[in-house]
């Protein structure tokens, strides 16, 4: 009867024999993967990016006191659905003062930022003041107020609107 009832235990004790090392390499598996979801977990801070504006109808694009920060720039992306005229003009504060008005297609704004050969559609060169006022046939274009060959902030007294 003995024998019997060693019989009767002897597949519960190999199976308590693994149940162990299961648990062991189930929770080292979890880990692991709790682990890689953590590490490449999406970036959720929203990135900041303005919608472009569609203008049909005359009125203001940039208009007021704008500051650029020293070797930087100040890009308004301008998305036409007619042909219109862009005009305005722009004056620093003082003659030592200097910025540069840009428009370029689409095409052209990455080479643009990349300071290769890139063809503006204006441009006034690095002065205190000036005005522009090209005609733009349906597209997108940006603005560009230009800092970066100024390593201080620079304000910027501008009025550009679509006629």
């Amino acid at each position: 009867m003995r024998f019997d009832m060693d019989e009767e235990t002897r597949p519960r004790r190999r199976y308590s024999n693994l149940l162990w090392p299961i648990i062991a390499i189930t929770v080292v598996a979890i880990l692991i993967i709790i682990q890689a979801l953590r590490v490449n977990k999406v970036d959720e801070t929203p990135v900041t990016t303005t919608a472009p504006k569609s203008y049909s109808t005359p009125g203001p694009v940039v208009s007021g006191n704008v500051t650029i920060g020293g070797g930087e720039f100040l890009s308004n992306e301008i998305t036409l659905n007619r042909r219109a005229k862009l005009s305005g003009e722009f004056q620093t504060g003082s003659v030592k003062s200097k910025v540069a008005i840009v428009v370029v297609e689409e095409a052209n704004f990455e080479k643009w930022k990349l300071q290769t050969d890139f063809k503006p559609r204006v441009g006034t060169g690095y002065v205190p003041g000036g005005k522009i006022n090209p005609v733009l046939e349906p597209g997108t274009y940006f603005l560009i107020i230009d800092n970066r060959s100024n390593p201080n902030p620079q304000s910027v007294q501008t009025n550009f609107v679509l006629e």
